[in-house]
């Protein structure tokens, strides 16, 4: 720390302030906007130096608020450039973040949010980002919003999406991140993965959830309305299971061969062995 002395009075002020004073053709006290004739090197007191630190924190956080709300301006004006620099140019706030994240979701320019979000702490309501970015199919983003968590009242909606139109990758990381609670929507995006043929995608919901012996052959007896080769998969998939009872086994493995062609039906056999 160094200080300025005006009258009995120092204004003190630190290194990196006084070597860009010491560059000015007329020397300007910072606080106080007077020539320096004189630079006092004497040590501070505690008093002294902590006004000094305070007023460089102060100093500090306007910087970083500032820094946040023209992210936020390039964001609504689509200067990418612009916002590109000031992501590189220091700290921005969790909350200013969230709220450019939201913007560029909004107008569509997607192209933003990853830079903005990735590997960052995002603070307030995520729940728009993420339905817009699902909607949208924006894989990429919507893996990066799973890491900050996924807002409770979308996820049935999400993980319905995610079956429907998602990959298997995507997938996983969802049921990475759920929290390891029975829940009702699990069930559902099971149907639902029947329904539409997912097999790769039904083997990774059965890994997360164990159904029951009347529920699998509640769910045989719907793989059974598909088409044939697909029918045969699915069946094979939630025999798997080991609660399922020997008389379910052989009643699918029946409804199979009367459904499927012998070839398919094949396929079920070792499923009937437990």
């Amino acid at each position: 720390m160094t200080a300025h002395k005006v009258g009995e009075v120092y204004h003190a002020f630190c290194s990196k302030c006084i070597s860009s004073i010491q560059n000015q053709p007329t020397p300007e006290c910072p606080l106080c906007n007077l020539p320096i004739q004189t630079i006092d090197e004497r040590p501070l007191n505690e008093e002294q130096q902590l006004s000094a630190f305070l007023k460089e924190v102060q100093k500090e956080k306007q910087i970083i608020e500032d820094r946040g709300k023209s992210l936020i301006a390039s964001v609504q004006s689509r200067e990418f450039r612009d916002g590109e620099q000031i992501l590189h140019s220091g700290a921005i706030l969790a909350k200013h973040r969230a709220q450019a994240a939201l913007i560029a979701a909004e107008k569509g320019s997607f192209d933003w949010i990853l830079p903005i979000i990735k590997d960052k702490t995002l603070k307030g309501d995520k729940t728009v980002i993420f339905q817009i970015c699902l909607l949208a199919h924006q894989w990429p983003i919507v893996k990066e919003l799973l890491n900050h968590g996924i807002p409770e009242e979308i996820r049935e909606e999400a993980l319905a999406f995610i079956v429907e139109f998602g990959d298997q990758s995507i997938l996983q990381e969802f049921l990475n991140r759920r929290e390891r609670k029975p829940s009702i929507y699990l069930d559902l995006a099971i149907e639902k993965a029947q329904q539409l043929g997912k097999i790769e995608h039904l083997k990774l919901l059965l890994n997360e959830v164990k159904i029951s012996g009347q529920r699998c052959e509640q769910l045989v007896s719907l793989a059974l309305k598909g088409p044939r080769r697909q029918s045969a998969k699915m069946v094979q998939i939630l025999l798997r299971q080991n609660e399922i009872s020997l008389y379910v086994r052989i009643k699918a493995m029946a409804e199979s061969i009367l459904k499927c062609r012998h070839t398919s039906a094949w396929e079920l056999i070792p499923s009937i062995r437990k």
